[in-house]
């Protein structure tokens, strides 16, 4: 056993009768004990129960306390997060990083337990979790993650012990066990390279992969789709949430990646320079207020980055009860040109 893990979630009652001081000395005696059988063995600390509020936390600085005196007897700081993907990204942003600064921690950390039950969302929700999860992780410096668990406790879909698997109780494979498979197929032995910083709703990271290639895994999250410009050489391809590949037209260079509420990624397997994102096809300024017996136009942007034209074909979808005088129309663009299109 090369891995030493020093207790399970000591900061909530419910796994120890303790405070943060006896579990900092109880970690002292842990190293003490592990290096002397060996000293290449690693020691992560007690994975601890998420920042978020909890009824069962006996201190919530518990964590803080623990780490700030007794992270030197740590090689690794765990960390658990049972949540949705935006509550555990304010976790991981505004808690769990802050605190290792002000407590000095310097040793790498490790979402090692963290996932979130079908039955708060939905199976298909579930993977999307993971896919945001598992990155998001990465791109904040954690160095490795693992989901709980591997199988569903029961039959219980009010239980969220029998949910949190991605195997059903009888063994049948649930969304996110694909989601797995695809991430740990398309992502293993990759480099985290940076944010690409798309404009919010969207989120984009890049990766650079194992066959030197580059990985821009995006999501929104708000509902629509963005057609994101991408310039880059070389072959383009649209790896979805179960590892489906679907070849992406290039023209001059340029591929449309369509960014929506189910994380994607991008891959364009070509060496070289790592492509970059050239902004929107199609932008708006947003959502306005229509009220009844109004008339307003719509104003879009449309955006050629290619060197030939585009012809831009835009077809609105009304929903019941609003019409429009226009709601077909063609459009072209010539090279890295922008319109103003009103309808």
């Amino acid at each position: 056993i090369r891995i030493w893990e020093v207790w399970n979630e000591p900061d909530l009652t419910a796994f120890s009768h303790f405070g943060a001081a006896d579990y900092v000395d109880l970690a002292r005696v842990a190293r003490e004990a592990v290096k002397a059988v060996d000293p290449s063995l690693v020691l992560y600390s007690a994975g601890f129960a998420g920042l978020s509020p909890h009824p069962g936390r006996r201190d919530p600085d518990y964590q803080y306390k623990a780490m700030r005196d007794g992270g030197k007897y740590f090689d690794v700081h765990a960390y658990h997060g049972h949540s949705n993907f935006a509550a555990y990204a304010r976790q991981i942003d505004e808690r769990l990083l802050p605190l290792r600064s002000k407590a000095g921690v310097s040793i790498p950390w490790y979402a090692n337990e963290t996932a979130e039950p079908s039955n708060w969302s939905s199976e298909t929700g579930q993977a999307v979790t993971l896919f945001k999860k598992l990155l998001v992780s990465w791109a904040r410096g954690s160095i490795g993650y693992n989901w709980y668990d591997l199988r569903n406790d029961g039959v219980d879909p009010n239980n969220a012990e029998h949910n949190y698997g991605m195997l059903t109780q009888d063994f049948y494979p649930k969304p996110v066990y694909a989601t797995y498979n695809m991430l740990a197929g398309t992502f293993r032995e990759a480099e985290f390279l940076e944010n690409a910083e798309p404009e919010r709703p969207l989120q984009a990271y890049w990766f650079r992969s194992r066959e030197n290639g580059y990985l821009l895994p995006a999501w929104s999250d708000e509902s629509g789709e963005t057609l994101l410009a991408i310039a880059g050489d070389g072959k383009f391809s649209r790896i979805d949430l179960f590892g489906n590949q679907t070849p992406q037209t290039a023209l001059d260079g340029i591929t449309a990646y369509a960014v929506g509420g189910l994380p994607a990624a991008l891959y364009n397997s070509e060496t070289g320079t790592k492509p970059e994102i050239r902004g929107k096809f199609l932008s708006t300024d947003g959502v306005f207020n229509l009220f009844p017996g109004e008339l307003r136009n719509l104003e879009l942007d449309l955006s050629n980055p290619a060197k030939s034209e585009l012809l831009f074909q835009i077809k609105l979808h009304l929903p019941k009860g609003l019409s429009g005088s226009r709601t077909t129309v063609e459009q072209r663009v010539p090279p890295a040109g922008q319109c103003r299109l009103v309808l």
